[in-house]
Order: structure tokens, then C-alpha cells, then sequence
């Protein structure tokens, strides 16, 4: 290392970085699902404190979970957005109270038509990802979960009797 001929300055080597960044057409500062959360969840600051909590709490973690799947990749960050905000109106059932759905339709009237189908599928596929973790919540933290396996093909025709000779 001490023979090294060249050494370059930091301002230097963030010049070029860049100049290869750009040449390859990477964007640093991409827009995400979080970047939309502020301009269409305006209306949560007029909420009473805990709920206004419950629901960015709800939000984070719908987002967290869409961001670490794939397939959410196929669907744009505000199409992504509006379906955690509207999966999380939906849980805590504030559609109606706050003239969410009003709120909503306005939401979805700046899409377009296309973006529409594609919110109805994210939606959707968010719904069911949103049911499956919170069944295996409701599991953990309460142990309201009862399973009965089916009999096995082997134990069908076992008797009762055959039990007492074992």
C-alpha cells in the first residue's frame, strides 16, 4: 500500500461514483410508498392522538411488509400507498366515521383507469397478506388457535380395540 502512486481525494472519488451512477442510470433518491404517506394522509393529523398512532402504527407495518415482498414490485409506490392506507382505514373501521370512503374516491379519482385495476389487485393481495400475519398475531399472543388433523390414510381403519392390545 505504501507504494501507491495515485492518491485521491474524497470530493475526487464521490465525482466519479456519481459520473457511474448516472451513466447507469440509477436513481439515489427513488420514490417509495413513504414518500406519498405525507401528502395523502393529511387528514390523520385532525384524529385523536391514540388513533391517529394506531393508524401510522398500521401504515408502517403494511408498508414494511409490502416493501419486503417482491411482488409488490409490480405495482407503483402510490398505487402501493393507497392501498396501505386504505387496508388500514379498513381495520380499524374509520372508512365511514371520518368520510373515509369520500376521502378515498378522491384518493383513487388522481389515478387513472389503468392504475385503478392495479390498485384493486394491490389491495387485495395486501387484504390477504394482512389476514395471514394478523391470524398468526391472534396465535401468538393469545393461543386461540385449535388444530385438528385429518386422520392419515394410515390410521383410518385402526380400532379402537387394537388400542387395548398395544
Amino acid at each position: 500500500m505504501e507504494d501507491l502512486e495515485h492518491s485521491f481525494e474524497p470530493s475526487t472519488i464521490q465525482r466519479v461514483e456519481m459520473m457511474v451512477l448516472n451513466a447507469l442510470g440509477w436513481r439515489l433518491a427513488s420514490t417509495t410508498a413513504y414518500s406519498y404517506l405525507e401528502l395523502f394522509s393529511w387528514f390523520l393529523d385532525s384524529l385523536k392522538p391514540q388513533l391517529h398512532e394506531e393508524i401510522i402504527a398500521l401504515l408502517n407495518n403494511l408498508l414494511l411488509r409490502a416493501i419486503s415482498d417482491s411482488k409488490f414490485l409490480d405495482y407503483r409506490p402510490s398505487v402501493v400507498a393507497i392501498s396501505a392506507l386504505r387496508c388500514s382505514l379498513d381495520k380499524i373501521q374509520l372508512s365511514a366515521a371520518i368520510s373515509g370512503n369520500a376521502y378515498l374516491t378522491c384518493l383513487t379519482s388522481l389515478l387513472d383507469h389503468d392504475q385503478k385495476g392495479e390498485l384493486v389487485k394491490c389491495h387485495k393481495m395486501m387484504e390477504e397478506q394482512y389476514s395471514s400475519v394478523d391470524c398468526l398475531h391472534r396465535l401468538r399472543d393469545h393461543g386461540d388457535f385449535h388444530y385438528c388433523p385429518s386422520s392419515s390414510p394410515t390410521t383410518v381403519g385402526f380400532q379402537n380395540e387394537n388400542l387395548t392390545k398395544i
